[in-house]
């Protein structure tokens, strides 16, 4: 009889304490999901911890085996289920239990002690189950915000109570809605501004020193350039003996000039964003200095290196090099802007935001490992100089600003996506300078990389995951997002671009990475060997070689270009392939939206 009254108590405290650890289980993770009506957590975990009469191990496993399920279905079918049907089939489930409570109690002794030894392994497989439902919740309810959805009150996606990221998406809506027109209206006063002051450029007799602000070009019979003039621009065209006089000359330097400045008769697009008014008839230039800027002294070096190692190959594969690899487009023969023109391939011989990302990743290398602030500072620095390398190009500023903004907010710990950077950028050029609207490379680089964040991953789903599909994913992207402003501007964009660019992009990226550094190294090793006198035989045939790595694939964009110019279809064929391209990417893009959404 004692034996029996000790094997009693030992059965009554041990329910006891599993019940205790489970209860605690409950608790501890309702505190991390979301709170229902009332205030509390889900019904499974607000209900309150009783001490129920001392029974059997196998009646307190089932009983708590159902109740977990209970917990279970009802964590889950929060997606169609409201609030009162699983209050419902909470009641039914413990309505259940205490029927099961009720035929169970009429077991012996016996029965329980034949329960007894599995009871310790039952209670961890709740306390396992309790933890994963809380763990399932958690997952849900991280799924629903990334993807926007509303949480219901037991943490599934769904539910009728779960406004709460209903409310974030329409705040966010409102405010961005609010920061465009705030952006719209800085841009349009700022603008309005600079159009009244445009008109109010001074006009008549000038004798005195004007600064060259953009690099001279070949003309037809003369040469042509923008300076500046006690704060206002002007365009001016120097022709016949004083020619010579700024043929040389880079950006920075100083002329004397002499002759009459005359409102021009009607603005171009190109004018606007030069914010250019007026011209100088010139009648005479005189008195060439160099800048004073040590910025502009260190541009023109770096230009004269690139011009003295460049000059080794012929006069075209020079002239195509130098726009490779800073844009430099002042002495492009007519024949090869027209040729790359027609084949679609005209942003590869004008400096682009390409160049800023092809320059971040031949330095990414060199500064991994060190601390953000030092990667900040040394990316800022880089982008800094190749945008006054390049002349402050506007496809350069805008990559420049966008790589800033976004190495700056990684140094800050925030995930800055590149679409945000890119609105935020052009905005923030916008409200600087509204006339950025007029100028095709910013506007073609703005579009040209909003193909690449939007239109790409829709591309990348079509196309596949390799190498070349990522190329031809990007670029085709980049492709449909430039054409209308193309066809606007230049009056047509041939179909063969793209599987020009497909081809050509790859060729002139590693002519971008590997060509800068090779000509700058090139142009150290023959400035150091003219300056000692010795081994100039051995630098000049070192520089040869070197150059003759480069000269094959610039060859080989000149031959594509040429080849796309003869193949490009006809008019009618050119519209048709174009329509057919733009919803095939539609349809891309829909489709991954709509797997992204499931």
């Amino acid at each position: 009889m004692s034996e029996h009254a000790e094997r009693q108590r030992r059965d009554e405290q041990r329910p006891a304490d599993t019940d205790r650890d489970a209860d605690h289980e409950r608790h501890e993770f309702a505190d991390e999901l979301p709170p229902a009506d009332d205030g509390t957590t889900t019904r499974a975990a607000r209900r309150p911890p009783t001490d129920p009469e001392p029974q059997c191990g196998a009646e307190r496993d089932t009983d708590e085996y159902r109740e977990g399920r209970g917990g279970q279905r009802r964590a889950g079918d929060g997606d169609d289920r409201s609030g009162d049907d699983d209050e419902d089939e909470s009641e039914g489930a413990e309505q259940g239990a205490g029927g099961d409570n009720e035929q169970n109690a009429e077991h012996t002794d016996s029965g329980c002690t034949d329960h007894r030894d599995d009871r310790a392994p039952r209670t961890d497989h709740l306390s396992r189950r309790i933890q994963t439902d809380a763990v399932a919740a958690t997952i849900r309810r991280e799924v629903a915000r990334r993807r926007g959805g509303p949480i219901s009150g037991h943490g599934t996606i769904g539910g009728h109570r779960g406004h709460r990221r209903h409310g974030t998406g329409v705040r966010r809506v409102a405010r961005s809605i609010v920061v465009a027109a705030v952006v719209v209206l800085l841009v349009a006063v700022h603008g309005s501004v600079q159009w009244v002051r445009l008109h109010e450029v001074p006009t008549g007799p000038i004798d005195g020193v004007v600064r060259i602000v953009d690099d001279p070009r070949a003309v037809r019979g003369g040469v042509a350039l923008v300076v500046a003039h006690e704060s206002w621009r002007y365009r001016m065209v120097v022709r016949g003996a004083a020619r010579g006089a700024v043929v040389s000359s880079r950006t920075g330097d100083h002329l004397y000039v002499v002759g009459e400045r005359r409102a021009l008769r009607s603005l171009r697009g190109r004018d606007i964003a030069d914010h250019v008014a007026a011209e100088i008839v010139v009648r005479d230039v005189t008195g060439v200095t160099r800048p004073a800027a040590p910025v502009y002294r260190m541009v023109s070096q770096v230009h004269g290196v690139i011009d003295d190692v460049t000059s080794r190959l012929p006069a075209t594969d020079a002239a195509l090099l130098r726009g490779l690899l800073i844009g430099d487009d002042g002495d492009h023969p007519e024949h090869l802007v027209d040729a790359f023109r027609a084949a679609g391939m005209g942003h590869l011989v004008a400096v682009s935001g390409q160049n800023v990302a092809l320059v971040l990743a031949w330095v990414a290398p060199l500064i991994a490992g060190r601390r953000r602030s030092v990667r900040l500072v040394v990316i800022v620095l880089v982008v800094a100089t190749f945008a006054f390398v390049t002349r402050l190009e506007p496809s350069v500023v805008r990559a420049a600003v966008m790589a800033i903004i976004v190495r700056g907010a990684a140094t800050l710990g925030r995930d800055f996506g590149a679409g945000r950077a890119l609105l935020a950028t052009a905005s923030v050029l916008l409200i600087i300078d509204p006339f950025l609207l007029r100028s095709v490379g910013f506007v073609l680089s703005v579009a040209a990389t909003a193909g690449l964040v939007w239109l790409t991953p829709g591309l990348s789903a079509v196309l596949g995951t390799g190498p070349v599909a990522r190329v031809a994913s990007a670029t085709i992207a980049a492709q449909l997002a430039v054409a209308p402003f193309a066809l606007w501007w230049f009056g047509s964009l041939p179909i063969i671009a793209v599987p020009a660019n497909v081809i050509a992009v790859p060729i002139a990226s590693a002519i971008m990475v590997i060509g800068l550094p090779l000509v700058l190294v090139c142009g150290a090793i023959l400035g150091v060997a003219q300056r000692v006198g010795i081994a100039e035989v051995a630098a000049s045939l070192f520089v040869d070689a070197a150059l003759f790595v480069v000269h094959i694939p610039v060859r080989a964009i000149w031959w594509i270009a040429v080849a796309a110019d003869k193949l490009a279809p006809g008019a009618g064929v050119n519209v048709v392939a174009w329509i057919v391209a733009y919803l095939v990417c539609l349809a891309a893009v829909l489709g991954r939206r709509t797997r992204v959404a499931e």
